[in-house]
């Protein structure tokens, strides 16, 4: 019998990379405390609150049936990281038998504030990232908008800084060079200005209340409606279990090949996790790539795939449109 059991177990069909992995100090400084006396994952602002702004973090617990050593926990959370493709790690005990660890994209802390500033080392993506892309999510506006894209020298440092009236989320979110195995993949995410819950996400207690707020947030962007499609149907039933946020990209090459074969363009996937409804709404408003898909002109079909992960669920949202026919032309 194994010495070593997972709480919250990381599951990934990602083949473990040679990307170098770099322990995250600040994190597990970070971290400790919030981790052990808690059975819940840290949310977004309690990692705001800390000053930590990774985003796709991993968390699992470890219960072991004798005492853990140091170097077996380290073992454990680096081979997790390599598994999923992370840079960075973290870990730390509550007591000999009882532990936790984190993997996380990114090898460092990317983000230092400077009043109403933000200072990004440029620096640390230049190992995993042909380019980065900022987007920002107003608070008080439906769009988002996007900030920054190819041609970044990554020797410099950057330095973001926003009108003093505006309030939202900044996300920062890294191009691999091989983007059809490991990306792109939003590393970070950071809040300006006030962090409050908007008044149309109150009130959303079950999934059906979730798929409609999903409605009238395209209603109020002037967006038609989202319809189901059969033939997303197979989304469902082939998606791979184990409750990662990770997106599965050469799964999901797999089905856009096949439903482009139907006639059908697949435009991607929201995942979320959370342990109510409300706040799996927060997550998709908040981050300014899970809007920018809720609120694509171009989508026409979605579907949705809750998954049951201890107090928790996954929400995996897929959107879609219908293809360009090709015309043949004649001689």
């Amino acid at each position: 019998m194994p010495p070593f059991r997972y709480l919250m177990l990381l599951s990934s069909c990602f083949a473990a990379t040679a990307l170098a992995q770099t322990q995250r100090l600040d994190i597990q400084q970070a971290l400790a405390t919030q981790l052990c006396q808690s059975s819940q994952n840290p949310s977004p602002q309690t990692l705001w609150a800390a000053q930590i702004f990774d985003m796709q973090m991993q968390v699992a617990r470890v219960i072991a049936d004798r005492d853990i050593s140091a170097d077996e926990l380290q073992d454990l959370a680096l081979k997790e990281a390599k598994t999923l493709g992370h840079r960075g790690y973290a870990f730390g005990f509550c007591h000999k038998r009882h532990a936790w660890m984190i993997s996380t994209p990114a090898p460092q802390a990317l983000f230092q504030r400077q009043d109403r500033s933000w200072l990004l080392d440029a620096s640390a993506l230049a190992a995993s990232c042909a380019y980065y892309q900022l987007d920002f999510a107003p608070f008080d506006k439906l769009f988002p908008q996007q900030w920054e894209s190819k041609g970044i020298d990554f020797s410099k440092h950057k330095l973001i800084s926003l009108p003093p009236s505006d309030s939202g989320t900044i996300s920062l979110t890294c191009h691999p060079p091989q983007p059809e195995q490991h990306g792109p993949e939003v590393w970070a995410m950071i809040s300006v200005g006030e962090i409050k819950m908007p008044s149309h996400i109150k009130g959303i207690h079950s999934h059906a209340d979730l798929m409609a707020w999903i409605q009238e947030r395209r209603k109020a962007a002037q967006l038609p409606r989202l319809q189901t499609q059969k033939a997303l149907d197979t989304l469902t039933s082939t998606v791979q279990e184990g409750g990662s946020i990770k997106h599965p990209r050469p799964w999901l090459l797999t089905q856009k090949l096949s439903l482009a074969s139907q006639g059908i363009k697949f435009l991607g996937e929201n995942r979320v996790r959370a342990k109510d409804t409300e706040t799996m709404a927060w997550l998709l408003w908040t981050s300014p790539q899970h809007r920018r898909l809720l609120l694509s002109p171009t989508a026409t079909w979605f579907q949705a795939h809750w998954e049951r992960i201890g107090d928790e669920s996954l929400l995996v949202l897929w959107f879609a449109a219908p293809a360009p026919i090709a015309k043949v032309q004649g001689r």
